[in-house]
């Protein structure tokens, strides 16, 4: 990695040509603090509308590295801090804080948590110097990662829409994450009537190493990984939010508490015996959707062995699983019935690959 600094500090181009076979020498490698899910460089969006939850969302993630737990069942690097950069609602972190402890048993909190009640103006290049040296302070030997909310309240100062102020933004805040050489994950809200994209300038998105979305559901937050640069990403996640109280009460006489997300459902949760059978039961029923859709499939076309084979590609069973959904056709109320999620293609894929992994006895191509 020194020399890789090096070279990057060279200025002529020498320095940054490999040749031939000296490409395969590279020293850096793509690393990850979660796998799937968070990169170690960069700064990572992360979309949700205003009153989803991304705040405590971001707020677990930060405490739980702080504390070398996993992320729910994810592994998650050990040793890292986690600076919160509390910019939308500082007043809601500490009720968040505690309630967290509380659920967790812990007493005291770790020092590589840190918390500012206060975030950074990505677009005045003075500011920016001192909060590049306040960071290196604050991380010292250890690596971070920057966890700011919220992105809108970071540029506020100047016009989102604008590719040259926002390329300035972009720059800064790779500079924060430099600094604690680690990554920034910066909260944010999509445009109204797309819950897909980032707000303000497409260069947002384009110079993104990784997109996070939050949404919500009839009875969760669904948490999905949509992109990662350079890598595969189909990472989702459910969560339900649990309350917490926490002793005493407001200024207007109800109980303070605050509210701590557990995940529900995805990757990396250990199940109990009803989950496990709660899981073994959707199985069969997407076992059971998908016999009928190869019965329909050979009954509705003379060429079935190519209809078949369309109906059990991956893709296109995900697609038609939501699509019953939407229809309200009997095998996807079934699914409803017992909880599951299916007007998502990313977790109704998800539950795909779970099926075909555990009934090694299919027989079917899967393309």
């Amino acid at each position: 990695e020194d020399i890789l600094e090096q070279r990057k500090a060279d200025d002529s181009l020498d320095a940054h040509t490999w040749y031939g076979d000296s490409v395969l020498q590279y020293p850096a490698v793509k690393e990850f603090v979660i796998p799937r899910v968070l990169p170690a460089a960069g700064y990572v969006g992360f979309l949700a509308r205003r009153g989803v939850g991304k705040t405590t969302i971001l707020m677990d993630l930060a405490l739980r590295l702080a504390h070398d737990m996993d992320w729910h069942g994810q592994p998650m690097k050990m040793g890292w801090g986690a600076i919160m950069l509390a910019g939308e609602d500082p007043e809601g972190s500490k009720e968040q804080i505690l309630a967290w402890m509380r659920m967790h048993g812990v007493e005291k909190l770790s020092p590589r948590f840190v918390w500012m009640d206060t975030i950074v103006n990505l677009l005045d290049s003075e500011s920016l110097a001192k909060w590049v040296a306040h960071l290196q302070k604050v991380s010292g030997d250890t690596r971070f990662v920057v966890f700011g909310d919220t992105w809108q309240i970071a540029t506020a100062l100047g016009s989102q829409n604008e590719d040259e102020s926002m390329q300035i933004a972009i720059m800064h805040v790779k500079k924060l994450a430099k600094a604690v050489r680690g990554p920034a994950v910066m909260a944010a809200h999509p445009p109204k009537g797309n819950e897909d994209t980032w707000s303000g300038s497409a260069v947002l998105e384009n110079h993104s190493q990784a997109l996070w979305k939050l949404t919500r559901a009839t009875n969760c937050m669904l948490f999905s990984v949509p992109r990662i640069k350079g890598t595969k990403a189909d990472y989702s996640a459910m969560f339900e939010f649990k309350p917490q109280l926490l002793g005493g009460h407001d200024e207007w006489g109800s109980p303070i508490m605050g509210i701590v997300p557990v995940k529900i459902g995805g990757e990396g949760v250990a199940l109990s015996a009803d989950a496990l059978e709660k899981t073994r039961k959707a199985r069969q029923t997407y076992a059971d959707i998908i016999y009928l859709m190869m019965i329909n499939a050979e009954e509705s076309e003379e060429d079935f062995s190519r209809r078949r084979q369309t109906a059990f590609s991956m893709a296109s069973t995900t697609r038609q699983i939501v699509a019953m959904t939407n229809a309200q056709e009997p095998g996807a109320k079934k699914l409803a019935a017992m909880g599951e999620i299916t007007n998502d293609e990313k977790l109704v894929r998800a539950r795909l690959d779970d099926l075909f992994r555990v009934k090694k006895a299919v027989t079917v191509d899967i393309v």
